[in-house]
């Protein structure tokens, strides 16, 4: 990029005052989102397709991709098996800040109601070894329990969490690949797009024994050691992102931000892709 300067910008009786940057090549001039934040296009007049696009362009459901999906799953079975990851070849060790010193704060209170499922969620994240019991301190994190949705006559399910922001976070040493920007999503030539959502995404990284140790949950019924990456971890998205993009370097046409997203001008390509 050779610079940046700021300019009126006027379409259709819209006014605003916005930052056009210039590069040093033949690029066509890009309408980016931050100026879709002042500036609203007319679409339907700038392009008469736009109206006419079929509500199934924005999701298909047809059977050549039922059997991809099927083809999918069955070749790389241990890929979409009910147990998430974990990920080969990577590990992630916390860095901590030189002052860090270890913060125990004892279990909360789980409400009543909350505290069969609350224990079938422990017993189901250690069955999967996301956890494991431990001896207590001296780090120790309290958890969280979030109800998840269900319908009325579901047993209620809740999601367990550390609140890292009493303990560790502050101490943790943020480094690593920043998230990327939407004004940076570019997926070019894309006619079919896919986004492919890992279950448990951080969950999916295991923890080095000293990490482990640092990551400890505190709950009414003991303590339990972190053995994957847990949310709630301030380091957690910048560490995965670094992962998979380096796993994915080199792949055209994807866009990561913690979940990815590839493209292709047909589904086969969108296939090789993904």
């Amino acid at each position: 990029m050779l610079g940046q300067f700021m300019a009126t910008v006027q379409l259709d009786g819209q006014s605003a005052v916005l930052p056009v940057q210039v590069v040093a090549s033949d690029f066509p001039a890009l309408f980016g989102l931050p100026w879709m934040q002042y500036i609203r296009p007319n679409w339907e007049r700038l392009i008469p397709s736009f109206s006419a696009v079929p509500s199934q362009v924005m999701h298909i459901d047809n059977a050549a991709v039922k059997v991809y999906v099927e083809t999918l799953s069955s070749r790389f079975a241990s890929v979409f098996g009910k147990t998430p990851g974990p990920i080969k070849h990577y590990e992630i060790n916390l860095r901590l800040k030189p002052e860090a010193t270890p913060i125990f704060r004892g279990p909360r209170t789980v409400p009543i109601p909350l505290r069969e499922p609350t224990q079938q969620t422990l017993e189901k994240m250690e069955a999967m070894e996301f956890i494991e019991r431990c001896e207590s301190g001296p780090w120790g994190t309290p958890i969280v329990v979030v109800p998840k949705k269900t319908s009325d006559k579901a047993p209620p399910e809740v999601r367990v969490c550390g609140d890292f922001s009493v303990t560790v976070n502050g101490y943790l040493d943020v480094a690593g690949r920043e998230l990327p920007q939407l004004d940076d999503l570019s997926l070019q030539k894309g006619t079919y797009f896919c986004v492919l959502d890992l279950a448990n995404a951080y969950m999916q990284l295991r923890l080095g024994r000293a990490s482990q140790d640092i990551l400890k949950l505190t709950t009414p019924w003991g303590s339990y050691r972190c053995l994957r990456l847990p949310y709630g971890i301030s380091s957690a998205p910048n560490d995965f992102q670094e992962i998979i993009t380096d796993i994915l370097a080199g792949i055209s046409n994807i866009f990561i931000y913690l979940e990815i997203f590839c493209c292709g001008e047909t589904l086969s390509k969108v296939a090789k892709q993904s």
